[in-house]
């Protein structure tokens, strides 16, 4: 059932998708997909056939996804209304709320990075990703004060345990 509402919500279904992070309390439809932190992106060989292609691993920073629909619209609609400006001037702005905001980051970095099967995590280690994925937060984000995406700050708030939620996604929600 959640790969049929995945693929509904979607049009297809993340090569790297690792599992439903939370479901809608009312529908019981996905609305936030975890990500496995490496993608194998399909690309074709140049001056080949077109037949000969290439598995290649790259490092995916985005660990929960939101896939509901009328949430993405909504989030969508405070986006447009310039809600990361103002967040990000309150986060500035209130060091108590900075912190939160570090701590959230910080343990959205070290989930993804425990959410890596060993072997997985020694390729990132030797090819020179660890810090992609182990230092950034939200959305790739290096400044874990700073805002990238409202949608990616919901998910994680969604997906995430209340200790240690995401306070820009507990406001969104």
């Amino acid at each position: 059932a959640d790969t049929s509402a995945i693929y509904g919500a979607l049009g297809f279904l993340p090569s790297n998708a690792h599992s439903v992070a939370s479901h809608d309390a009312a529908t019981g439809l996905p609305t936030v997909l975890q990500l496995y932190p490496l993608s194998a992106e399909r690309s074709v060989n140049k001056g080949s056939t077109g037949r000969d292609r290439l598995a290649r691993m790259q490092p995916w920073p985005t660990l929960f996804w939101l896939i509901c629909p009328s949430l993405k619209a909504q989030v969508s609609k405070l986006e447009c209304l310039g809600l990361i400006p103002m967040l990000q001037s309150d986060v500035a702005s209130h060091p108590g709320l900075a912190l939160a905001m570090k701590a959230s980051q910080n343990h959205y970095a070290e989930l993804r990075w425990s959410s890596l099967l060993e072997p997985d995590a020694a390729l990132v280690r030797e090819l020179g990703w660890g810090p992609r994925l182990q230092e950034t937060g939200v959305g790739g984000v290096r400044d874990h004060t700073q805002l990238k995406c409202l949608h990616m700050h919901l998910a994680h708030s969604l997906a995430a345990p209340r200790a240690t939620a995401n306070p820009v996604g507990l406001w969104v929600q």
